[in-house]
C-alpha cells in the first residue's frame, strides 16, 4: 500500500467493536502484502501437518486460505484506520487551520484596539484634569484681582466664551453670515 504506481481508489470498509474490518470493497493489495500472505499460508499448513500425521495427505481447504488472507487484510486495514484516526486528531484540515488563524488575527486586533481605546481614555482623563485645574487657577486669579469688589458671577460670560469655540455655535454663526451675504447681494 502506498507504492509509487498505486492510484487512489474509493475503498469502503466497516469496523466492528474490536476494530476488525468487516466489509471491504475496492481494495487492491500491494505485492508486499500479497507476499506476506503467501508466506504465512505454507508455514501455518506445514506446522499443522507436522503435528498431525494424517493431515499430510489432505491439502488445506481453499476456504481456510481465503479466511487467513481475509484476516490479514482486516488487520492491515485496522492498523491503517487507527493511524488515520491518530493523524486526524493531530492535523487539521486546511480550512480549519485558516479559520483558526483568522480567529487569532481577529482576537489580536481586538486586543490591540482595546489597548488603544484604554490609552485614549487615559489621555482624555488627563486632559480633563488639566483643564479643570486651569479653570480653577483662572477663577482664583479673578477672585484675587478683585478682592474688594463683590464676587462676580462669571459663569454666563465663561459659557458664552466657550460657545465661541463649540461646533454648534460656529456652524450657526457661519450659516448666519451666509444668509447675511445673500441679503447683501440681493440689495
Amino acid at each position: 500500500m502506498g507504492a509509487a504506481d498505486s492510484k487512489s481508489r474509493s475503498v469502503s470498509y466497516g469496523l466492528d467493536e474490536q476494530d476488525n474490518v468487516t466489509v471491504i470493497h475496492g481494495v487492491k493489495l500491494s505485492g508486499d502484502v500479497l507476499q506476506r500472505m503467501r508466506e504465512s499460508g505454507p508455514s501455518s499448513s506445514s506446522s499443522s501437518s507436522s503435528s498431525s500425521p494424517g493431515a499430510e495427505s489432505a491439502k488445506p481447504a481453499p476456504g481456510t486460505l481465503f479466511e487467513r488472507e481475509q484476516a490479514l487484510v482486516q488487520e492491515e486495514l485496522a492498523r491503517i484506520s487507527r493511524r488515520e484516526r491518530e493523524m486526524a486528531g493531530d492535523d487539521m484540515n486546511p480550512a480549519a487551520l485558516r479559520e483558526t488563524a483568522k480567529t487569532r488575527q481577529e482576537l489580536d486586533k481586538t486586543h490591540n484596539l482595546a489597548r488603544q481605546l484604554k490609552k485614549k481614555e487615559d489621555e482624555l482623563k488627563h486632559l480633563e484634569q488639566f483643564y479643570k485645574e486651569q479653570l480653577q487657577l483662572m477663577e482664583k486669579k479673578v477672585c484675587d484681582t478683585l478682592p474688594h469688589e463683590p464676587l462676580l458671577d462669571l459663569k454666563p460670560e465663561f459659557d458664552s466664551f466657550m460657545n465661541l469655540f463649540s461646533l454648534e455655535s460656529r456652524t450657526q454663526t457661519l450659516s448666519e453670515e451666509k444668509n447675511m451675504d445673500y441679503k447683501n447681494i440681493e440689495n
